[in-house]
């Protein structure tokens, strides 16, 4: 199926450009991390694996070993949250409202949540078009029910992410913000 294409980097420049502090869920290596470090941004990394993160944020704002369902932040402490790939997997721990509540918990007002969910990861996500569908109206319905106004919520191509299970390189990509 054919959807809009934009490249990874476009991705990040846009989560760079709301400025103030960002959070980066799921930051494994922090190769994110550097790039919206190297594009102005003030970025925390957190991830549930402290280990790596230890070994990839010293020269970076430093990083968080924790949960994307238990944060410690304080509320309303960050400008943005970015979820690269992430809600697939807490909706499949069985984690998705917990990790919601506390992403509306640290956003600020008028903060942004942008998140990515690739489909075809080999983590037992859906793959048909139906089940696709489905999960994104549940997704966007999940987040709206946290306070957030989603912005945009469609499917794209990110064609430079070349993850070799998915060579459709087929997103969902969400926007949304806190009033």
């Amino acid at each position: 199926m054919e959807h809009p294409e934009m490249s990874w980097i476009d991705v990040l420049k846009h989560v760079a450009g709301f400025g103030g502090t960002t959070m980066e869920i799921g930051a494994k290596d922090c190769i994110d991390t550097a790039r919206l470090i190297g594009m102005g941004a003030n970025v925390i990394a957190v991830d549930n694996f402290p280990l790596t993160l230890q070994q990839t944020t010293n020269e970076h704002n430093g990083g968080l070993g924790a949960d994307m369902a238990r944060m410690p932040l304080q509320d309303a402490s960050v400008n943005t949250v970015f979820a690269a790939n992430v809600l697939g997997l807490v909706w499949g721990s069985g984690n998705l409202q917990p990790a919601l509540d506390e992403t509306a918990r640290v956003l600020k007002t008028d903060g942004h949540l942008v998140a990515t969910v690739n489909f075809n990861s080999p983590l037992g996500s859906p793959r048909s078009e139906e089940n696709k569908n489905g999960l994104k109206d549940y997704l966007l319905q999940q987040v709206q029910a946290r306070g957030l106004t989603v912005k945009q919520g469609d499917f794209v191509t990110i064609p430079d992410t070349n993850l070799p299970w998915d060579p459709e390189n087929e997103y969902l990509l969400i926007e949304a913000v806190k009033k």
